[in-house]
């Protein structure tokens, strides 16, 4: 199953709105993916959670699921079968659902998705004005990132505002730094890449992505950009391998390539 498969069938979405006051019946119904829109989830009257990718469906009649909390007017946390549990955070129509990890890292990050009500609500969403981490690399540097968040030390550069937070990443690849991650950051895409040095922009994308996000982008095959893939997607032993030590927390996972390489590495993940 392609990546964006993974992604779809252990997350959701996150939109730009206002809270609303959370009860079962909230979450009841189906709820379409942005990027996908022929994909979707849904929460049936009967506590049941099912998906929907590509004409496939993951189990009939579905995963019995549980509102375990409510922790405020706009997260439920809920456990879906036996499999995961994920923080759901409502805005009006649109929901941000963040599933973890279980097992040895239970509590990590697993997927970040992004589902909505009604599919033609994208067109009014707007995202600009959200808060952003940009990330500083290093002139020319290709290859794979690491970001490990909530750690008890800084490498190097990071800076605050309510606007934005930046961070650099070293020539290595690898960051530890204190700032806590914020899954709705790179729910809402608003993670920037830039040069340090030449402060060029680099073109983000994630995972599913096609040729045509390039044509839209008017790139090269050979112009820099960024795979963004999420949160702790490698095996915490990597991670720790990649660190020379135990990291604990969530790990933010990229790639730095050319485009045209990019869309090679998206297809066979």
């Amino acid at each position: 199953m392609k990546k964006k498969n993974v992604l779809i069938i252990i997350s959701f979405i996150f939109f730009f709105g206002y809270s609303i006051k959370l009860t079962s019946q909230n979450i009841t119904g189906k709820w379409y993916n942005y990027d996908f829109s022929e994909n979707f989830i849904v929460f049936d009257t009967l506590r049941h959670f099912n998906i929907h990718v590509d004409d496939f469906l993951f189990e009939a009649p579905g995963l019995p699921y549980l509102i375990e909390s409510n922790s405020n007017d706009s997260v439920l946390i809920v456990k879906i079968g036996s499999l995961f549990k994920a923080n759901l955070y409502f805005f009006t129509s649109h929901i941000v659902f963040v599933g973890y990890k279980t097992g040895e890292i239970s509590g990590h990050i697993d997927e970040v998705g992004l589902f909505l009500k009604d599919k033609s609500y994208k067109d009014s969403l707007n995202f600009a004005r959200d808060p952003k981490l940009e990330i500083l690399v290093p002139e020319n540097f290709t290859g794979e990132a690491y970001i490990a968040f909530s750690q008890p030390v800084d490498d190097g550069l990071q800076t605050v505002t309510s606007e934005k937070t930046t961070i650099r990443i070293k020539k290595n690849g690898l960051l530890q730094s204190s700032i806590r991650q914020d899954p709705l950051i790179y729910a809402r895409k608003n993670e920037v890449f830039r040069y340090e040095s030449s402060n060029k922009v680099l073109p983000v994308f994630h995972p599913g992505f096609t040729r045509i996000e390039g044509f839209k982008h008017r790139l090269n095959p050979q112009d820099i950009c960024v795979l963004s893939l999420g949160f702790n997607q490698s095996a915490r032993s990597k991670i720790n391998e990649k660190f020379c030590q135990e990291i604990e927390g969530d790990v933010g996972q990229y790639i730095i390539d050319t485009f045209e390489n990019l869309v090679k590495i998206d297809k066979i993940n």
